[in-house]
């Protein structure tokens, strides 16, 4: 996986360049994009999570479902059903997350509701 330009390092994408466009991705520094791929970095088990609940839940027949409920049910699962706190999960990057998966998983187009990221 590459890493996300944090630091002086050369800018460097998680996902190839002619695929931002599709699903507006900020290919450039902000403050938004930086964060979430240094959380993203520091804590692959939320994306795994996030992968796991979107496929069960177009298993369990959704043919649509919000990433916020995803990332809801990820703190549920952490927070309560396991009683760790070891991190938390920022509201600005559910939209990231989608997105993500979606380049990833691109039967999955259409599965998330996209809008237009904010600056």
């Amino acid at each position: 996986m590459l890493t996300p330009s944090i630091s002086a390092q050369p800018q460097m994408y998680l996902f190839p360049m002619e695929k931002y466009s599709r699903i507006d991705i900020h290919p450039r520094d902000t403050k938004k994009w930086n964060e979430f791929m240094r959380f993203h970095k520091d804590h692959p088990e939320v994306y795994e999570a996030f992968v796991r609940l979107a496929n069960e839940a177009k298993q369990k027949g959704f043919t649509s479902i919000g990433a916020h409920l995803l990332i809801q049910r990820i703190r549920w699962e952490c927070q309560v059903e396991r009683k760790e706190n070891a991190y938390k999960i920022c509201n600005n990057h559910f939209p990231y997350y989608a997105r993500l998966f979606i380049l990833n998983n691109p039967e999955f187009e259409g599965f998330f509701e996209l809008r237009k990221l904010k600056e």
